[in-house]
């Protein structure tokens, strides 16, 4: 709970500021703004990916049906990457 304060916080930290650059940028303002959105949206992704990964995989029994589709989705990823690789 206490990471997710810090997030809102850095969160209202980068949108402040896009804000004010937003305001003193002139014509160019929407340049800002499409970067102080992405830098929002980049501390998002970060948050959550590493709140995802820090979860525990489950119990044997749900690692036991995981692992076949984790791998039959690696296989097809390969697959495909290969294919398009080709193109």
């Amino acid at each position: 709970f206490g990471q997710e304060k810090e997030v809102s916080k850095l969160l209202a930290i980068i949108g402040g500021v896009g804000f004010i650059l937003t305001l003193l940028s002139g014509s160019a303002w929407y340049i800002t703004l499409v970067l102080t959105i992405c830098a929002c949206g980049t501390t998002m992704t970060l948050y959550l990916s590493t709140w995802v990964l820090s979860k525990d995989d489950g119990t044997d029994a749900m690692r036991k049906v995981s692992d076949p589709i984790r791998e039959g989705a690696e296989g097809f990823l390969r697959v495909q990457y290969t294919t398009i690789g080709k193109v």
